[in-house]
């Protein structure tokens, strides 16, 4: 991709700048603050979509927005523009083909910047924006902090500009073919030192060594004329490769511009066969315009009159509404006089009824009053039953509870001795444990002892001999364990004791327990025993309570009809007349509403009658202008874009005529290049040029060869001198 010229509008110190560029190497140059800088980061907003700061700083003062447009020729040969706003309305990127003038179409921004990496012959991998901060459009005193910063973040910024992966396998390669020249290097050191034992006098080096020197001025010669003749082949062969490069450029540039005129060929005939329709359109608007502005002027007054068409109707349907409304309601109001007249009419049979309804309500309550009584007496006939079943089981419980008063007096002069026999167990127990704190310190005195000190004072004792001194602690010990096991025998038998006394303790508790149990039942069959005298003589009622209730209820029966009766005509005099003469009076005040209501519609339906005969005769003048109102609507769109095809197809045709010139032009330049290329010669050349080279190459390694040669027979002469 080569970059042609950048034009700024209203971006920074630019009001409406364009910099062409030519091949090579451009220098732009200025006074501080000219915008030099400015337009390098102007190409990196465009193409590499980096820009440092804020857009709206590179926006020139005053202004609300600028633009950016770069020139360019694509890596296809197309020569595009590639357009981007900055500080406001749409900054996506906007391409344009320069030479059939259509805008490359970019489903989004990501797609766009895609497409410019392909322009640019940069993999998509690459980072556009770090490309173009880290080595192009790096900012003045700042081009060696990368080079700062740590290896690993260097290595992402040299690593993708500099192709380092590629350099690191290029080493891998060639690292086979250096250990194979250090395989070789060692080998001639061996073959010389083999060499070097082999002379075996001055003489035979000196001679060699003339024609190592003699064979050296041939060769030299021989590189000097061969180096000539290669000298001269790869100019020509140089030139040649312009000259068929050139050829290539231009055969390309041919194909795409032949590719070119073909579209704007196809472009130009379908803008010239929409020219052609525009102006048929045209045609048919002026021949239809007057059937057309007739037919939407008619078109109004029917949609005024519409809405009072549309009113009349509704009005006939809402009169018609009312005086459906007026009869029913009239009809009601003769149905609701029946109803008070029927109702009036049985109010005499009122006060017989009411006195049927009073006695029929004193038989409920008296029949509720007999039955409440009856459900009483039946539960106090169960509750009697279980009375008397609890008195029978409580008197066979008191029965088997009988307590022998003489066990009772004889436990509990047993149990008055328990206190003093539980004192003289503990001082026996605490005795005994004496006795055995005592036997075990004269234990541990005797063991003590053995070798015939005193186990208080830790010296010889001086009472007691030293053979009598374990036998006087075996003695104390004799005499304490006798005591023991008098003490144990008398703990033994208090202990025995102590247990027949609480055995006794506990049964006379049980004994009194029952006692006091007996006496509470007897309290509780005397109270069950007063309940079932009291429940026998309710239940004793039961007959005179049941014929009682079957009277009453015979007789409540028979007054039930009246009752319904008098709740029936009661309900129509109290709630249902006063109601019927509220509607009455409100149905005969809406009757007069309605008519009130009907008078006006019926004036405005007369006034209306003649709108449907206007209607008719406008709709069938609309009729008859239909057809050129539809011709003039289906051309009059097409027909207005007629200006603006014309200046297309006139913009078409210059764009047109300048390719075919541009083509014409590059087909002459095409076929002097190829009158001064010749392929054969050029052939020739580079196989003499390689020739030449391999020539080159073995004289050189010779010559390497026998300078190394004479450079160590020197050597050994030098030594064989020097012994």
């Amino acid at each position: 991709m080569k970059i042609t010229s950048v034009a700024l509008e209203n971006i920074a110190t630019h009001v409406k700048t364009r910099i062409p560029f030519m091949d090579g190497i451009n220098v732009l140059s200025g006074l501080n603050g000219a915008g030099k800088s400015t337009v390098l980061k102007m190409i990196g907003y465009a193409m590499f979509d980096y820009l440092a700061g804020n857009q709206a700083d590179y926006v020139r003062h005053g202004e609300s927005s600028g633009t950016v447009t770069v020139y360019f020729t694509g890596k296809d040969g197309t020569e595009y523009s590639l357009k981007r706003n900055i500080g406001g309305g749409n900054t996506s990127p906007r391409a344009t083909n320069l030479m059939t003038g259509m805008e490359v179409n970019f489903a989004s921004r990501k797609d766009a910047f895609t497409w410019i990496h392909d322009q640019m012959g940069i993999d998509r991998s690459v980072d556009l924006k770090s490309l173009f901060q880290n080595s192009i459009g790096v900012d003045q005193g700042t081009f060696t902090i990368p080079f700062s910063k740590p290896a690993g973040e260097r290595k992402k910024i040299f690593g993708p500009v500099l192709n380092v992966d590629v350099y690191e396998q290029a080493y891998k390669n060639a690292h086979d073919i250096t250990n194979a020249l250090k395989n070789d290097i060692q080998n001639l050191a061996v073959k010389i030192s083999g060499l070097q034992g082999e002379i075996s006098s001055k003489h035979d080096l000196q001679e060699e060594l003339n024609n190592f020197q003699k064979d050296l001025a041939d060769l030299g010669n021989q590189q000097a004329l061969i180096g000539a003749e290669l000298a001269r082949l790869k100019a020509e062969v140089q030139s040649m490769d312009t000259l068929k490069d050139r050829r290539d450029a231009l055969r390309s540039e041919r194909k795409t511009l032949e590719s070119t005129i073909n579209e704007m060929q196809k472009a130009k005939d379908r803008i010239e066969k929409e020219l052609g329709e525009a102006r048929q359109a045209s045609v048919a608007c002026n021949a239809t315009r007057a059937d057309y502005m007739a037919y939407e002027d008619l078109g109004k007054q029917e949609r005024d009159l519409q809405p009072r068409l549309a009113t009349l109707e509704s009005v006939r349907k809402q009169c018609n509404g009312l005086e459906t409304e007026l009869l029913g309601t009239k009809k009601l109001i003769a149905e609701i006089t029946a109803r008070i007249k029927q109702i009036e009419a049985d109010m005499g049979k009122l006060p017989g009824l009411e006195r049927s309804s009073r006695e029929h309500s004193q038989l409920v309550d008296r029949i509720s009053s007999i039955g409440a009584e009856l459900r009483t007496i039946d539960a106090q006939e169960k509750e009697l039953k279980d009375l008397k079943k609890k008195h029978h089981d409580l008197q066979e419980k008191l029965d088997r509870q009988k307590v022998d008063d003489q066990e009772v007096a004889r436990l509990q002069a047993a149990t008055s001795q328990l206190d003093q026999v539980e004192r003289e167990r503990i001082k026996l127990v605490e005795h005994t444990a004496r006795l055995r704190a005592a036997i075990s310190q004269a234990t541990e005195n005797m063991h003590a002892s053995k070798d015939g000190k005193c186990p208080f004072l830790k010296d010889a004792c001086k009472n007691i001999q030293e053979q009598s001194l374990g036998q006087y602690f075996q003695k104390q010990i004799d005499a304490l364990n006798a005591s023991l096991a008098i003490e144990a025998k008398s703990l033994d038998d208090a202990m025995h004791t102590l247990d027949g006394l609480k055995t006794a303790k506990t049964r006379l508790e049980t004994l009194l327990n029952l006692k006091e149990q007996a006496t509470n039942l007897r309290g509780q069959l005397d109270d069950l025993q007063g309940r079932i005298k009291s429940i026998e003589a309710a239940i004793a009622n039961r007959s005179s309570l049941e014929t009682q209730r079957k009277e009453a209820t015979a007789r409540k029966e028979s007054l039930e009809p009246a009752v319904q009766a008098y709740a029936l005509l009661k309900g129509q005099v109290e709630i249902e007349l006063p109601d019927l003469r509220t509607k009455i009076a409100d149905k005969e005040a809406y009757v007069i509403k309605i008519e009130e209501a009907i008078k006006p519609l019926k004036k405005y339906i007369g006034d209306l009658d003649g709108i449907q005969t206007r209607l008719d005769d406008i709709r069938k003048s609309m009729a008859a202008k239909r057809g050129n109102h539809e011709v003039f609507m289906k051309n009059s769109t097409l027909a207005e874009k007629l200006p603006s095809i014309e200046a297309n197809v006139a913009s078409m045709n210059k764009r047109f005529d300048e390719s075919r010139k541009k083509l014409d032009n590059t087909v002459l330049v095409l076929a002097e290049v190829e009158s001064r290329y010749d392929e054969k010669r050029h052939d020739a050349a580079k196989a003499g040029k390689d020739k030449a080279s391999s020539e080159l190459a073995a004289i050189g390694a010779s010559i390497t060869e026998k300078n190394r040669n004479v450079v160590l027979i020197s050597e050994k002469l030098k030594k064989i001198e020097e012994k």
